[in-house]
């Protein structure tokens, strides 16, 4: 693999990731939204499928629950994202903060052990992509 891919791909794993985490001014977390999701698709050798225009819908409707505070339905529309993006990071994290939120932001240390599992599982992709 050349030098110039690999940097590509770690550009895009991070550009990625900046825009999975992201906080408002109050410090709270908030869910990536659906643009976000869409622009951050590049295609690449390992990159998840292309995202459907059904998975487009079901992430701009868990976006729209979520910000209605609907965290029930929301988190129903994430699971289902999930059935065919499980591996995708921006649904394992707004899988996160929507089950946080739904439990009226009470269950931190779950929340912080599914940040936790998030971190380890992009620290193993960048080795993946560092040793390939």
């Amino acid at each position: 693999m050349s030098v110039k891919k690999l940097l590509t791909m770690v550009l895009i794993v991070t550009c990625s990731l900046i825009s999975v985490v992201t906080v408002s001014a109050a410090g709270v977390c908030k869910m990536a939204d659906a643009k976000q999701a869409e622009d951050a698709e590049t295609p690449t050798s390992h990159s998840l499928p292309a995202t459907s225009e059904q998975d487009r819908e079901l992430a701009l409707r868990a976006t729209q629950e979520f910000d209605c505070g609907d965290y029930d339905s929301c988190l129903a529309t994430i699971t289902k994202l999930a059935a065919t993006r499980g591996h995708d990071l921006k649904v394992m994290h707004n899988q996160a903060v929507a089950a946080y939120y739904k439990s009226g932001l009470t269950q931190t240390d779950e929340f912080k052990r599914a940040l936790a599992d998030l971190h380890s599982k992009v620290c193993k992709f960048l080795v993946v992509f560092l040793v390939l």
